[in-house]
């Protein structure tokens, strides 16, 4: 946490934020992505592990905002297009649902939660 190099301490900062997700501090979790994003903005997992802890606290607007950035951040981010799918689920907008399921599977064709995904809600 205390090193001189912006990545070696975001990464320590990422850990302690999947430490408090993992432990069921999702609020707590959040600064410390947050902190992250700041650091480095172009920290993929950090979106991830943000956008996860805004859909555990049932706040999937939130979460599909942090997943658009990811998704403009990285284009082929397969799991923010997964993530993005489970929100529109929970939203009830199955066709952004589908949509998302699908660009998922286009990115990795393979991704078995995202196949289960589109599965239920087709």
């Amino acid at each position: 946490l205390h090193s001189r190099t912006a990545d070696n301490q975001s990464k320590g900062i990422f850990i302690k934020g999947l430490y408090y997700s993992f432990s069921g501090d999702k609020v707590k979790a959040l600064s410390f992505f947050d902190t992250c994003l700041k650091i480095n903005y172009r920290d993929i997992l950090a979106y991830r592990e943000k956008a996860i802890c805004l859909y555990d606290l049932n706040k999937f607007a939130a979460a599909l905002e942090v997943l658009k950035q990811a998704i403009t951040v990285q284009k082929s981010f397969d799991e923010g297009y997964y993530w993005m799918g489970r929100c529109y689920e929970k939203l009830g907008n199955k066709k952004e649902a589908i949509e998302s399921y699908q660009l998922a599977l286009q990115i990795d064709p393979d991704y078995v939660e995202a196949k289960e995904g589109l599965g239920r809600v087709q």
